[in-house]
């Protein structure tokens, strides 16, 4: 009697194997881009508390200039009366992945301004991806709290 399995049973698991990849394959992929809608969200509200506290720590207003097309976040200062990227390590621009849509309510908004005394311009941030998944950001004005709610289908 010989040790050790034949080419058939050795052929039989990696098709099962196959077979429970392809099926498991779908739900990764909406597992991830979960994910990624989930962290693009954090990522953009910690970004504006961030510039709020800075704002209001410096006495000195900022603003988040917002690319929907690129999804990109970039955050501005005044510098010598001209308004400049931020280049400080603590507080970097975000670039969201080209899989998720974003828009903004108003649609004419392009930025976000912080002001020295807390306050931010109320803004709507929304996100979706592939999967239809949504998260909108409200910004509110007068207290500058963040708030992210999942959209249900």
């Amino acid at each position: 009697m010989k040790n050790g399995f034949t080419f058939i049973e050795l052929l039989l698991v990696i098709i099962i194997i196959g077979i429970l990849s392809g099926i498991s394959a779908p739900s990764l992929k909406n597992s991830f881009n979960s994910f990624k809608l989930n962290s693009s969200a954090r990522e953009i509200a910690l970004l504006i508390r961030q510039l709020q506290a800075k704002a209001v720590y410096q006495a000195e207003p900022f603003f988040l200039q917002i690319n929907t097309q690129k999804g990109i976040f970039a955050p501005m200062a005044k510098v010598n009366n001209y308004w400049q990227a931020l280049k400080e390590k603590s507080v970097k621009p975000i670039i969201i992945d080209e899989v998720i849509r974003l828009s903004i309510l108003p649609q004419e908004k392009e930025r976000i301004n912080f002001y020295p005394d807390g306050s931010i311009d109320k803004i709507e941030i929304k996100l979706e991806n592939p999967s239809y998944q949504k998260i909108v950001l409200t910004v509110e004005d007068i207290t500058g709290n963040v708030k992210i709610s999942q959209i249900q289908q």
